[in-house]
């Protein structure tokens, strides 16, 4: 076959250049992204009660709603999170399943159960994706003269809707102060015109419809609409009609169009409205931030004179500058590759020659991965980087026979024809060998398989192409390239003296051996999903006090900026409080080059908090951007939810009594967790005699509390087509029972301490729930030096010991998935081993000729896990990659030596001639992998650890290659 190549040029440049043509065109048209598109099916449910306690809301709305919910098919876990006021559900759905036809199911599931729900109860909400979505960007709007509740309409009026049009945005949360329609109650007035809360909530729902009212003769729509948009418009609303006299709002209300002055949001201390655009799964950073900024001019046009709209953060500069350094990286190998071939060769002809083979096979594997649907990502460009080393190898092994054979004397044409012959079943079976070892991530299912699909895909491509070229191209280019030369012993015989016999005793039990040293390091390396990034974004969640309003918590939030205000690390900060769950900081960290590394910044700033009294504030890094391998909300390195069906008060004191466990633990610290009893709060107990006697309604009682000490905010107003909250309160909060009264049967006030008192008690802040059962989150950071698989294991010895009968735990956030996969990373590792096996023994029509080579792979295997375990570096999914290409890459020594020893019959003599080659590639590939080794910069972190694998893999594994395969040999082919 290559001899057809060889003498029918026309045909080999022919296809080459079709090669090259099909991957230029396939370039021009590849998405950029930082990951591969992934399926993470994730849909959120909310639901607004206002005025309701969670207690109320996790009886009659959240109950009901997990038992509908969970019934649906491919549901995974079913999540929810209760406050005062509302209930949150998250559904997350196994890998595979459509989200389109999910949306659809969760829609007619909460349809069929909102009918139970209280008719106070708001129209519930639903999300795809969730709170697990991720914020790409942060826009910040600012105004010299508008106040932060006119940005806040703005915003939402002429920029939510045209960023949320963008393609890959899933949402646009507008975070800034809204409007509310404040209707303050007179007491005293309601009291004279004998009118109740209720009833001031009937006629306001009374006059916010619009109904259809045919068509004016047949042919016009008539709608009449009570729509409210203005404070006038409320003044006027009849509350009640007593033969001719009528009583209006204004009459015993005072209405004001305010804004809520329980939210702030500031960017570098000055007041401003931030629109964050969540990244769909299948998002494209890199495409959202280009389309955002070709869409500024036209936003900005259409904006007040003296109102500022800018880019306060944009997460596309770190997948920019981590794909920007790895193009550069696949130079440097390049490079480095083409030094090695001409150390070895000493020949400018024959260098030049492997490394036309580089671009080809790169290119070549573009069209391959165009045609599968990929982008160029980090995946699928570290793909590329590795096959730098790899495309080249089996050009080298070509170019280094056919130079072997004119270093004896024959002429160029001829040694490239016999050269070609030689070395084609070899060129193929390491080229079958890499192509098979990436088949099982190609068939792994999961979000493994997502992940990985495309680095498999795009590297076996590039080899193939490489394969090709090698059998094509490269023995053409050699019969009339390399130039004729006097025979020369130097090519012949380098190792001839090397003997196997005498060593076969020794090896063989070294060899068990280090099998077993070898699944000994791999059980006991620390392991990781992925590895931590820094991605130039970090923050602080500060936890809200009991019963603390925003004013109460400016004075925390003043130190904790004053804290970060002059630091240099910091480009831009964004400050956000809400009363419901407490205060956000945010910190768009200057350029990698030009501040410290983030996982430090975040320490220095933990230590300075805790020098701030009374305040819980935890403070997180934004360190992995791969869907599906989120860390928890909060940050914590490791979390965990306890569940139970005991009451919330037993599973408090249940977690209290794990946290003590767990002080002074050696690997886990600063233990927390999310069920404190510390919110004040109050139980009505109601005396039924006296009510009935009474003939007072408990609604009616309701009703009254809700507005008169707190607010009642169910209903909603329109301005300029935007829903706003109404705010229902009394102009003073009532201090007490007696304070409030309401209207009996035979209309009398009746004040509520007639028939009612408050008892005290204490409420956590909100309640959860894990797969329909009551649950709160246990977290948990890492003791210096320890990783997340030490805390795994410490975490379950912990609670196999010490969790009473009735709670059970489920890992969370980056734990789970770590647990999730780890066992997926073991069958890759097996199943590549496998299929090479498959490969071999088809190629060779033998079983035993496979068995000799891949004894190299636990060689190669134990010299990266040793490395790693030696500079106590942890395994992740770029290290399971790293050990997956080094077991093809490994095995392409012992194809060499075993096709020339069957050839020739001498295993000692295959040593001989294979050594040069074998050194040659497994330099190329060992420089081809030292940038990544080497990285740094944004991205550096998951390309330092397949570069440390396959670097120390290859040395350790090449060095024991030529001692060990030629004894094995021997011993199982009976030969020298």
């Amino acid at each position: 076959m290559t001899t057809l190549f060889i003498k029918r040029p026309v045909l080999t440049l022919t296809l080459n250049a079709f090669v090259v043509l099909l991957g230029i065109i396939a370039y021009q048209s590849l998405n950029l992204s930082e990951y591969p598109e992934i399926s993470v099916p994730k849909i959120k449910v909310g639901v607004q009660y206002p005025g309701a306690s969670m207690h109320v809301i996790e009886n009659n709305i959240t109950f009901y709603l997990e038992d509908e919910l969970s019934g649906i098919s491919g549901v995974a876990t079913v999540r929810s999170n209760i406050g005062n006021g509302f209930s949150e559900t998250w559904l997350t759905f196994r890998s595979g399943v459509k989200i389109e036809q999910a949306l659809i199911d969760v829609r007619d599931r909460v349809s069929r159960v909102k009918s139970s729900w209280p008719k106070d109860v708001m129209e519930p909400y639903i999300d795809q994706e969730g709170k697990d979505q991720s914020i790409t960007m942060y826009l910040d709007l600012s105004s010299s003269k508008l106040t932060a509740d006119e940005l806040t309409h703005l915003a939402n009026l002429h920029l939510k809707n045209q960023l949320q049009s963008i393609k890959g945005v899933s949402s646009i949360a507008v975070q800034g102060v809204p409007y509310v329609m404040e209707i303050k109650l007179d007491r005293i007035k309601m009291a004279g015109h004998k009118i109740t809360t209720s009833k001031v909530i009937s006629a306001l729902r009374a006059n916010q419809v619009s109904l259809a009212a045919g068509k004016f003769q047949g042919e016009v729509p008539i709608t009449i609409r009570l729509e409210l948009e203005k404070p006038e418009d409320f003044q006027n609303i009849v509350v009640k009609k007593s033969g001719s006299d009528i009583t209006l709002l204004k009459d015993i209300a005072e209405i004001v169009l305010s804004k809520n002055d329980r939210m702030l949001n500031q960017v570098n201390g000055h007041d401003a409205v931030f629109l964050a655009l969540n990244r769909a799964s299948n998002g494209n950073p890199i495409q959202i931030s280009k389309q955002v900024k070709a869409l500024l001019p036209t936003l900005r046009a259409n904006l007040p004179k003296d109102v500022s709209l800018e880019i306060g953060y944009d997460g596309s500069a770190f997948v920019k500058s981590s794909l920007s350094s790895l193009g550069w990286t696949i130079l440097e190998a390049c490079l480095l590759v083409l030094l090695v071939v001409f150390f070895f060769l000493r020949d400018i002809r024959a260098t030049l020659i492997p490394l036309i083979a580089i671009p080809i096979s790169l290119i070549g594997a573009l069209a391959i991965a165009k045609a599968c649907g990929f982008s160029l990502n980090t995946f699928s460009l570290l793909a590329l980087v590795l096959a730098v080393g790899l495309v080249v190898d089996d050009a080298i092994v070509v170019v280094e026979n056919i130079h072997r054979h004119i270093e004896k004397g024959l002429p160029r044409l001829e040694a490239a024809i016999i050269g070609s012959k030689e070395i084609a079943f070899a060129v193929v079976g390491m080229t079958l060998t890499l192509g098979a070892v990436f088949m099982p991530i190609a068939l792994t299912g999961g979000l493994i398989g997502q992940v990985l699909v495309e680095f498999g895909v795009t590297l076996a491509a590039a080899v193939l192409v490489s394969g090709f070229v090698a059998l094509t191209l490269t023995p053409y280019m050699c019969s009339v390239i390399l130039k004729h030369a006097p025979p020369s012993p130097k090519g012949e015989g380098m190792f001839s003296s090397l003997k196997t016999g005498a060593r076969t005793r020794f090896i063989v039990p070294a060899l068990g051996v280090l099998i077993l040293a070898t699944a000994l390091l791999y059980q006991q390396l620390p392991k990781r999903v992925v590895p931590l990034e820094d991605r130039g974004f970090i923050g602080v969640h500060l936890e809200p006090f009991p019963g603390s309003t925003l004013q109460t918590m400016m004075p925390y939030i003043h130190q904790i900026d004053a804290l970060v205000v002059n630091n240099p690390n910091i480009e831009n900060r964004f400050l956000y409080s809400n009363p419901s769950w407490g205060t956000g900081f945010t910190f768009a960290l200057k350029d990698h080059a030009d501040r410290q590394n983030a996982f430090k910044i975040v320490e220095e700033l933990r230590e300075k908090l805790k020098a701030i009294p009374t305040i819980t504030a935890y403070v997180w890094n934004w360190d992995t951007g791969l869907p599906g391998f989120e860390s928890d909300e909060n940050g914590a390195e490791l979390s965990i939810a306890v569940q139970t069906t005991h009451s919330y008060k037993d599973l408090s004191n249940q977690l209290e009594k794990l946290k003590l466990s767990l002080k002074d633990h050696p690997v886990l610290k600063d233990i927390a967790y999310d069920l404190q009893f510390d919110f004040p709060g109050y139980k009505a107990r109601i005396d039924h005699q006296k009510m009935a006697l009474l003939e007072v309604s408990i609604e009616e009682a309701a009703s009254a509390m809700k507005v008169l000490f707190d607010q009642n905010e169910s209903l909603e107003f329109f301005k300029d087509g935007l829903k706003y909250r109404i705010r229902i309160q009394g102009a003073q909060f009532a201090d007490n029972l007696h304070e409030v009264d309401i209207l009996n049967g035979d209309n009398k006030r009746i004040p509520l301490s007639t028939f009612m008192e408050l008892e005290r008690t204490s409420e956590p802040q909100s309640l959860n729930h894990y797969n329909r059962l009551r649950a709160s989150n246990l977290r948990a950071s890492l003791q210096p030096g320890k990783t997340l698989s030490d805390g795994i294991n410490a975490m379950n010895a912990l609670l196999e010991k010490d969790l009473t009968p009735g709670y059970t735990y489920s890992f969370i956030g980056s734990a789970k998935s770590w647990l999730d996969s780890s066992h997926t990373f073991l069958w890759l590792l097996l199943l590549a081993v496998l299929f090479i096996y498959g490969i071999l023994a088809i190629q060779f029509e033998s079983f035993v000729d496979p068995l000799i080579i891949l004894v190299t792979v636990p060689l190669a295997a134990f010299g990266a896990l040793f490395t790693l375990w030696i500079f106590g570096l942890e395994l992740n999914i770029f290290g399971q990659i790293g050990l997956v290409t080094l077991i093809g890459l490994i095995s392409k020594h012992g194809i060499l030596l075993v096709d020339f020893a069957n050839q020739t019959g001498s295993i000692t003599e295959a040593v001989a001639l294979r050594t040069r080659p074998i050194l040659m590639t497994t330099a190329a590939m060992v420089l081809g992998a030292v940038p990544l080794m080497l990285a740094t910069g944004a991205g550096s972190e998951a390309r330092r650890a397949i570069g440390i694998v396959l670097v120390s893999g290859l040395m350790f594994g090449t060095a024991l290659t030529l001692a060990v395969i030629p004894a094995v040999y021997g011993l199982l082919k009976r030969q020298d």
